[in-house]
């Protein structure tokens, strides 16, 4: 009998995927796997592979904390309880998640957990209690995901956050997965849309926090607003940082584009522009930057978390690091080198990050 796996994150099946893609890509790999059959339910299959911290789930509070929040609500209190869940509501892991993953292993103990960990919420300053949950769920897991080697870094090492000192962990059996790719939407052949310019810079951002570097974006945009070839393409929610969101109705070189859920949509704009700018902070393998490199665009990203991995190993380059003293000559140089790096682009998501390449070693790490 074929293993059973059960992929526990929310598969949207309309293509129009608003959270993590590596589940929805995973799960369409092993729906056509003879080797494994995708199981209905997590009760009784033989591995169960989670995420994070279970961040999809919306409510994160325990059984025991719903309770003592009821009995709150009734006044039958004691000072303690008031400190539990007032001072600390920000700090709560993700009791429910937890549960779920021990009950999991309580009531199917040959079951096998795949944990595949993210960003350190600790870094990105949201969910801050959630890092103890990703701490918890991997002391349960048989073998733990890591993207890039940066990902790998942030939990096995200590980290100094805004939170004090974060003591690194020892993660269960770790192996590299490098994200798949889509490459039957994000692919460098098909319709594509007339923008203005010449040499056309995208920036897609779905969240408007300032770490996503809009900023710089817009200082590249204003350094080149003299020049009539170049116009910047912003998809997402830029508008809405809190710091250089009210900036870009400046810019008559920037058009800005509300976010776009629809995969074959955003995937038209990914071909229609020449780069991808991506001057963002402390990610670990974004899909951004996955998906404009399938689509053959090069990509010009800021010097930190995993995304310089990204762009360059094996000998193969698919983009550039923007200078941050010196960005136009990052530009520059770009333009001049864009058919090789356009290949470098396709060539690294042809070894690196084909779900046929990815696909296999997934099966290997639970079958091995």
């Amino acid at each position: 009998m074929k293993p059973s796996v059960f992929i526990d994150y929310p598969i949207n099946k309309c293509g129009e995927f608003v959270g993590l893609s590596f589940p929805q890509i995973i799960y369409n790999y092993f729906r056509e796997s003879n080797d494994v059959v995708l199981a209905e339910s997590m009760v009784k299959s033989d591995f169960l592979w989670v995420f994070g911290a279970g961040s999809h789930y919306s409510d994160g509070r325990s059984t025991v904390e719903k309770l003592c929040r009821r009995l709150l609500q009734n006044k039958y209190y004691s000072p303690i309880h008031l400190k539990m869940f007032g001072f600390d509501r920000l700090q709560k892991r993700n009791k429910k998640y937890e549960e779920r993953v021990y009950r999991y292993q309580k009531n199917n103990p040959k079951g096998k957990i795949i944990h595949r960990v993210d960003d350190r919420f600790t870094l990105l300053c949201k969910l801050y209690g959630f890092d103890k949950s990703v701490t918890y769920i991997n002391s349960l897991a048989y073998k733990t995901i890591v993207q890039t080697e940066y990902c790998r870094q942030i939990w096995e090492n200590d980290q100094n956050t805004i939170f004090g000192r974060q003591l690194g962990i020892k993660l269960k059996n770790p192996v590299k997965l490098y994200n798949p790719v889509d490459t039957s939407i994000f692919t460098d052949s098909g319709p594509r849309i007339r923008l203005p310019g010449k040499f056309n810079i995208l920036h897609v951002a779905t969240s408007a926090m300032p770490r996503k570097g809009l900023g710089t974006v817009l200082e590249i945009a204003n350094l080149l607003k003299n020049n009539e070839e170049f116009h910047f393409v912003l998809i997402g929610n830029q508008v809405h940082d809190p710091l250089f969101g009210h900036n870009i109705q400046e810019f008559s070189n920037v058009t800005q584009i509300e976010p776009i859920t629809n995969r074959v949509e955003l995937s038209t704009y990914y071909r229609s522009c020449d780069l991808l700018l991506f001057p963002s902070d402390y990610d670990c393998s974004p899909n951004v930057v996955l998906e404009a490199m399938s689509s053959g665009v090069p990509v010009l990203l800021k010097d930190s978390g995993g995304t310089p991995e990204l762009i360059s190993k094996g000998g193969i380059t698919a983009g550039l690091l923007i200078d941050s003293k010196n960005p136009i000559l990052s530009v520059k140089t770009a333009v001049e080198r864009i058919t090789d790096l356009r290949l470098g682009a396709l060539t690294m998501i042809k070894n690196y990050h084909d779900i046929d390449l990815v696909g296999p070693k997934a099966l290997e790490l639970m079958l091995g």
